[in-house]
């Protein structure tokens, strides 16, 4: 018997959703291509949310098995200091969306994992080094990163 049968159909999903992710991953891999998974966050909704858990290990799991930086959303949104909607403040109304302040979290943790990876400064548009004619980036350009000195 296939594993997906006695897994239900939201089980079976996510069960195909973490072998298609698998592959993903070891073809990134393959491509000598860095990897970076980030956990899923922790959800209020009913239903759903009781799969992240085992869906998270699986995301784990493949994260070891193919040497990829691992980002534990989860864990970050359910202890950080946001505002909003109790039990999991960092996750908006809807129940399954982090909040602006759960998402500036997460962009904080992730400039974390690339400059510990790469050892790189992020700069922000503001701090854009001025082009050859003098101006500096406009604002909205994409933030760009330089080897630190």
């Amino acid at each position: 018997m296939h594993r997906c049968s006695t897994l239900g159909v939201a089980g079976a999903g996510l069960y195909r959703a973490a072998e298609a992710l698998d592959r993903m991953v070891a073809a990134a891999g393959a491509s000598r291509m860095d990897k970076l998974l980030m956990i899923v966050p922790p959800q209020r909704r009913k239903g759903a949310s009781a799969l992240v858990p085992s869906f998270n290990d699986r995301i784990r799991s493949i994260s070891a098995l193919r040497g990829a930086v691992l980002i534990d959303v989860h864990r970050l949104l359910l202890t950080g200091s946001c505002t909003g909607v109790q039990p999991i403040p960092c996750i908006g109304r809807d129940g399954l969306h982090p909040t602006e302040q759960g998402y500036r979290l997460i962009a904080e943790e992730i400039e974390r994992a690339l400059v510990a990876r790469y050892d790189v400064e992020i700069l922000s548009a503001a701090d854009q080094p001025d082009d050859a004619s003098g101006t500096q980036a406009p604002l909205g350009v994409e933030p760009v990163s330089r080897r630190r000195p």
